[in-house]
């Protein structure tokens, strides 16, 4: 049994971040087996060029496990601001409303805790779904970090439904995560 599960699938920007942290992994690994056996010249733009490949894993890990997540005590949110987790007993209802984000229109899942406390989850639906990190704007396209993960219409409902019901069940003390 798993701890925590999705409710959603994996996006294929999730799937990219990890296929580019392997692939700069390995280049990494190259590069400083060829100067440890002295086959190119070390210079510091390439021990600098090594370290960064290094470190992808950690972006890499870090965009892959944003998203929302599910257990036998909660939800578990992960995005760019790091990840929360609220127990089932605290969430008064889970619910599609218009996100925070100014200039997006696409929905967004809420989690309303009973205390009035209203959470945005890192988890969007889309009609059209965005290329890498771009927004439309009234000027043409601006680069943006995305808080969120964005999924089809279709898979962001049935997302949404698998919340919903995970909480019915949790308050007749009959969820159990598989």
């Amino acid at each position: 049994m798993r701890r925590w599960h999705r409710p959603h699938s994996v996006t294929g920007f999730q799937l990219f971040s990890i296929v580019a942290t392997v692939i700069m992994s390995l280049v990494a690994v190259a590069l400083i087996t060829a100067m440890a056996l002295e086959r190119i010249e070390s210079s510091g733009f390439l021990v600098v060029l090594c370290l960064a490949f290094l470190a992808s894993p950690l972006v890499g890990r870090s965009y892959y496990s944003r998203g929302v997540y599910v257990g036998e005590k909660g939800i578990r949110m992960r995005g760019i601001e790091g990840k929360r987790t609220v127990r089932w007993a605290e969430i008064a209802q889970i619910k599609s409303g218009r996100s925070k984000v100014a200039d997006e229109t696409d929905p967004a899942i809420w989690v309303i805790l009973k205390d009035g406390e209203r959470i945005e989850a890192p988890l969007k639906g889309s009609h059209v779904l965005p290329t890498l990190g771009m927004m439309r704007t009234e000027a043409g396209f601006k680069v943006t970090e995305r808080p969120s993960l964005v999924l089809p219409m279709n898979e962001f409902h049935g997302a949404l439904n698998i919340l919903r019901e995970c909480l019915a069940k949790s308050r007749q003390g009959q969820l159990q995560i598989e």
